[in-house]
């Protein structure tokens, strides 16, 4: 069993434990309240491992959550709105490698040998080629 801070009326969770008592949620300005969980679910399954971690949070909205009595269904489901639209927009701009897929990739300036000045390169940390 371990303890996480939410927001008993949007359900926003990663607040760190350490916050004061009196903190108020950034989306709703509501009072942030500790809960316990036990990281399992119904099924008995124990999830400890990232792949699991969408699956646990899930699980947290519906069984901590949504049953609590300021729970607000309609700010729940704007927060989420505008969250999937900061992912997308982000998703959006992030540069890409074309030859793995990786989206680590550096910014890095280049001396140009005619003309005085850098220009910036975009290279893949992971595979080392050059991005476009």
């Amino acid at each position: 069993m371990y303890s996480f801070r939410v927001c008993p009326r949007c359900g926003k969770m990663s607040f760190p434990l350490d916050l004061s008592p009196d903190s108020l949620c950034p989306f709703c300005n509501h009072a942030i309240i500790k809960v316990k969980y036990t990281g399992k679910i119904n099924d008995g399954n124990c999830y400890q491992t990232q792949d699991d971690y969408a699956r646990q949070q899930k699980d947290i909205i519906e069984t901590v959550i949504m049953p609590h009595p300021e729970f607000d269904r309609k700010l729940f489901d704007k927060r989420m709105e505008e969250e999937y639209y900061l992912l997308q927009k982000t998703m959006l701009y992030t540069p890409i490698c074309s030859f793995c897929g990786s989206s680590n990739i550096q910014f890095i300036e280049r001396k140009r040998k005619l003309v005085k000045g850098y220009i910036l390169e975009k290279v893949c940390v992971s595979c080392g080629k050059k991005v476009k």
